[in-house]
């Protein structure tokens, strides 16, 4: 709905500064062999790395990106797979 509704009684004060942080989530169509994922920014191949490159979470059967491999807003991602 592109809006932000908060809890009655626990709105920030009317000259409060707000922010927000969010992370975009890569859910993936259908689970992977993981082997085979491949994850290009910006045309760029991107490194499997927990602290900079990018994560699958298989609970969830999503890709997240870590440290500085995090991609700019509007990048071009590209995700490849073969199914699991």
């Amino acid at each position: 709905t592109n809006e932000v509704v908060f809890v009655a009684g626990q709105e920030p004060a009317a000259a409060a500064s707000v922010s927000f942080q969010y992370e975009v989530k890569f859910v993936l169509t259908a689970p992977p062999k993981v082997e085979t994922i491949k994850v290009e920014v910006n045309n760029v191949a991107v490194p499997k790395s927990d602290s900079n490159g990018w994560s699958y979470i298989a609970a969830e059967n999503r890709i997240v990106f870590n440290g500085a491999a995090k991609p700019a807003a509007g990048a071009d991602i590209r995700i490849t797979y073969e199914l699991f």
